[in-house]
């Protein structure tokens, strides 16, 4: 949620008068997918495998099992919520945990 704020944020006529991110996953999208994944070269063979099979299929830390297409790890690798972010001039709240896990504090940061 927080990344997608980040993205429609700076979108021209957005009408957001204000945006809150809490735990907003906003670095790049390779970053993104490499953190998920465990590192560049599982991400690198988890976007193989779903451009030859049709999906990589992940099983979440919570237990979550997700088919990812190989357009859904090229779309956030495209993806650059800061950069987006960056023409919105309201004001902006981001909250995050110093012990999160899932989106860790240097993110937010």
């Amino acid at each position: 949620g927080g990344r997608i704020a980040a993205t429609l944020a700076g979108e021209k006529d957005s009408g957001y008068k204000a945006v809150v991110l809490l735990a907003g996953a906003v670095s790049d999208g390779r970053s993104l997918i490499a953190a998920i994944m465990g590192g560049d070269d599982k991400m690198d063979a988890a976007l193989a495998q779903a451009e030859q099979e049709g999906k990589y299929t992940l099983t979440t830390q919570y237990g979550q099992v997700q088919d990812l297409s190989s357009e859904w790890f090229h779309e956030l690798i495209a993806s650059q919520p800061l950069a987006n972010a960056a023409s919105y001039t309201g004001p902006v709240l981001v909250m995050y945990g110093d012990k999160d896990t899932t989106v860790p504090a240097e993110v937010n940061k």
